[in-house]
This record gives C-alpha cells, structure tokens and sequence, in this order.
C-alpha cells in the first residue's frame, strides 16, 4: 500500500548560508558592521574562521576612518595583527557604550585612579595631559608648559606604576601641541611637538621617536623646521599629523591666516596664503 502524500510539495534544495562559496562569504562580510561580524563568527566554526580572515577587518578599519574621517595612515595597518584590527574598529563603540552606562547610572566611573609624582613639585608642576591611544601611556606638559614628560601608566589597573616619569625633556620655548601616534612598526611612538619661541618669534615643530618598551627610553628627533610666528599679527594656530605630513595653520587679526603642510621624511613644505578666516575656523 502506498503511504505517500498526494499533496506534498516537489522536492527542493536548500542552501545554508555556511555553504556559500568563501569568496562569497567574504563579499557579505566585507559589508557589514564590526559587530555583526562578531556575532556571525559565533554561529559555526567555518564562520568563525571566515571572519578572522584579515581582508574583513582591514575593510572594516578603512570603513571606520572614512565615515569618522580619520586618517587610515595613523593606523599602521599592515603591521597590525587580526586581534589588533578588531580593536582598533570596536573599541571606540565599546567606549562609548560604557560612558552611556555611566552616565544613565548618573556619573562616570573611573577605570582607574593613578598619583602622579613630578620630580620637582615646585618648579615643574603639571599644566595639560594627554593620554596616548591605548590607554597605557600619559604626556604630560609642565614646568609653564617648557616640559615635556612621559608616563607609564601600566598595563592594568591593578599593574604597579613607577612613581616617577619615564622621559623627561626640558624646551627653550612655550609647548603649544603635543600629539602622537604609532611607529610603522607599532612598537613605539611618535611625537609631533609644537613650541612657540620668543626671540625671535617662531614656531618650531619637532618630530620625536620613542620605544617606550625599551629598557633606556631616548627622545630621538627625526626631523625639525621652524616658520615665522609673529606674536603681534597672528592670535591662534593649530597643527596635526598625516602619517608624514604635518599641516600647521595660523590666523592673524586681520581675518586672513596660511596654511602650510611639511612632508618631515623628505623635508619638504608648501604654503597657502587664505584671504579670509573666521573666528571659528580650524584646519582639519
């Protein structure tokens, strides 16, 4: 006797998601938010290893810096390992959903707390810090802005901390501008510093390279150029680094202003004068 059902429906194949071809998977992938991706990888074990093929977070990052309009040349992607690539891309979302905790709790709670000791309290107390991405290192201006100071901050909250800096430069100007970013070897640091000189009135940016790992950290100079800054005429200026360019912009009273970018590998720069600039512009 035959049991079959009259009213079944044809037979049809049934193709799961896990079995598209990889390069298929890959062109899904490369479309999606970071943390879609990391669900995904949770779903089966061919997923997880397709989304840790290193193509899906270097898209990932370069999507990242073009819709928040960073530079990608800070990120020293080729030399980044997977693991880095995705923190680099989630942890700025993280971060942020923790302030959001906070703040829905009522305030925002310190990671951790850190005592900081300058060698000389009286002559060199500290004006302005800047904590260098990742979390472990702090730059510190004191002394009237003429020192510049290094500090380890350790590697967890729970980590001991040198009570003394690690690295510390006397200038013979006003430091305006402290800013860093990775080597291309992520393994150290580079400093852009913008000091303001009185006699004779000019502004002098360096470029410095540390290894703070290192077991004696040396401040050491790559390159330096120094441009006219007449403290009468021009009231504001801002500076930032492009992998190896630096773009320093000032305005003078008179509503104009010049930009200029630095190429300090090849020790190169170009100049614009700009005929009018508002209060409230800033070269980006």
């Amino acid at each position: 006797m035959n049991t079959a059902r009259t009213d079944e429906r044809p037979f049809r194949m049934v193709c799961y998601f896990e079995d598209l071809a990889l390069d298929t998977l890959l062109h899904i992938l490369l479309d999606l938010f970071p943390f879609d991706i990391l669900s995904i990888r949770q779903c089966s074990k061919k997923l997880c290893a397709v989304t840790q093929e290193r193509i899906v977070w270097v898209k990932s990052l370069r999507r990242f810096c073009y819709d928040f309009h960073v530079c990608v040349s800070v990120f020293p992607i080729e030399h980044m390992s997977i693991r880095q690539l995705e923190h680099a891309v989630t942890a700025p979302t993280r971060f942020l959903r923790r302030l959001l905790r906070d703040l829905s709790a009522g305030n925002i709670r310190p990671v951790s707390t850190r005592i900081l000791s300058p060698p000389d309290l009286t002559s060199s107390p500290i004006n302005d810090v800047k904590l260098v991405t990742g979390g472990r290192l702090l730059i510190a201006i004191a002394a009237g802005y003429q020192e510049l100071q290094l500090w380890d901050l350790g590697f967890s909250p729970a980590s001991v901390v040198s009570p003394r800096p690690m690295l510390v430069k006397r200038t013979d100007g006003r430091i305006q501008k402290v800013l860093a970013q990775t080597t291309a070897d992520s393994l150290g640091i580079m400093l852009l510093v913008n000091t303001r000189l009185d006699m004779p009135p000019q502004s002098l940016l360096e470029i410095y390279e540390v290894y703070p790992g290192s077991s004696d950290p040396v401040l050491h100079r790559l390159a330096s150029w120094k441009f006219p800054n007449d403290a009468l005429k021009r009231y504001a200026s801002t500076v930032h680094i492009c992998g190896p360019h630096v773009v320093a912009g000032y305005l003078t009273r008179v509503g104009g202003g010049e930009m200029l970018v630095w190429n300090y590998m090849d020790n190169t720069a170009t100049k614009w004068d700009i005929d009018y600039v508002s209060h409230s512009d800033e070269c980006l």
